[in-house]
């Protein structure tokens, strides 16, 4: 296995390892008091855990490193180079994949919240 993919998975798993979003509390309108908080937020958050970012920056890192390899190879690089493109791909591809599989799990606790009638401050 080349240096640079042993970085790039190496890369990925710290990545991996960070990317639960750990004590989101969004902001709520206080003037409006709709149960317990502490415990909405709670059960908002067990939901949001079946959105799993982790898997999102996965499979972010799979297609980047597919697209990359291919691109790599479509302009001419071939051994080392190609794995180094593929590397940077697979890289790139868990980054964009945890921030939308993040968001998506900032989202859902947002909306859970909101279904419970607490209105989210921007």
């Amino acid at each position: 296995m080349h240096a640079s993919l042993k970085i790039a998975l190496l890369l990925l798993a710290v990545a991996l390892a960070a990317c639960a979003p750990v004590g989101y509390r969004p902001v709520v309108d206080p003037g409006a008091r709709i149960g317990d908080y502490d415990a909405d937020v709670a059960q908002c958050q067990d939901v949001a855990d079946h959105v799993r970012p982790a898997d999102h920056a996965v499979a972010g890192a799979v297609v980047g490193a597919i697209f990359g390899a291919l691109l790599g190879r479509a302009v001419g690089l071939n051994g080392h180079d190609t794995t180094q493109v593929a590397a940077i791909g697979a890289i790139n591809g868990a980054e964009n994949g945890l921030a939308y599989g993040s968001a998506e799990w900032y989202d859902v606790v947002n909306r859970c919240m909101a279904r419970r009638g607490y209105e989210i401050l921007p």
